[in-house]
């Protein structure tokens, strides 16, 4: 096989580390220490003990000085920011306005899970960005979307929640936005909620009824079979009055989530 029949099976199957080691024996008969680094993380991922992980740790860190500046030429020019992860960069740091430019062609180079957008240059709602965004299928591969401090409002959180590539997100920070109780009436209403297992919505001017329409679909989902996958709920900085408060600590639903607030 070759680097790019090896890439497009990982492409297909990115989380079978299998693949990813047949690739790692094949670069390592070639003499080329990407292969060591692929194994090295792939270890470092799996490994629990203390002492080993220290060790792989060290090598992985030897192997990123020697390399790193080779294995992320492509997005050293296109993005702000990058982490790898078993052997491949998996996480990404945007800003709005370069994304549509460049997303497509990084999601071929790498089996990206994790993004995070920062903060554009005109302090506006990246609208443009995320309707072209939410209508990408790339967004089938994220885990994890970090869209915080980007300005979004309700509107541009509208066009987020009508995705249909959402299903595998199953982390969400949307913290020091300005989405409000209207941006919370509306991710109650995303097909994308009941697979999250964290969001984060610290500092977003929610007030209470956006709340507790969340907590409804909650309670709806649950009645209807539908298991609730949110274990971590992150409100701090909202102004949630004393009421909205108490419903929130007598809902039995709640209970089994970590609510910061």
């Amino acid at each position: 096989m070759s680097d790019a029949a090896f890439l497009q099976e990982i492409l297909a199957n990115p989380d079978d580390d299998s693949v990813r080691l047949i690739y790692a024996d094949w670069l390592e008969e070639q003499g080329n220490p990407r292969g060591t680094f692929i194994r090295t993380q792939i270890a470092l991922n799996q490994e629990t003990d203390p002492a080993r992980r220290a060790l792989l740790s060290n090598q992985e860190d030897l192997l990123l000085v020697a390399h790193e500046a080779e294995w992320s030429a492509a997005f050293r020019r296109r993005t702000v920011g990058w982490t790898f992860q078993r052997g491949f960069i998996h996480h990404i740091v945007l800003r709005p306005q370069r994304m549509i430019a460049v997303l497509d062609f990084l999601s071929h180079l790498t089996p990206l899970d994790q993004m995070r957008l920062v903060e554009n240059a005109e302090r506006t709602p990246p609208m443009r960005e995320i309707t072209w965004l939410s209508m990408n299928p790339v967004l089938q591969r994220m885990r994890m979307l970090d869209l915080s401090a980007t300005h979004m409002d309700s509107q541009t959180l509208g066009a987020l929640s009508a995705s249909p590539y959402l299903e595998g997100l199953r982390h969400l920070d949307l913290s020091t936005n300005r989405i409000g109780d209207r941006g919370m009436s509306t991710l109650s209403t995303s097909p994308f909620l009941p697979h999250l297992v964290t969001l984060n919505l610290r500092g977003n001017l929610i007030a209470g009824t956006g709340l507790l329409d969340l907590t409804t679909r909650i309670q709806e989902d649950l009645k209807q079979g539908h298991p609730m996958h949110l274990q971590r709920l992150d409100l701090r900085g909202n102004p949630l009055g004393n009421t909205v408060r108490r419903a929130i600590l007598r809902d039995r639903d709640l209970r089994r989530i970590t609510l910061l607030d």
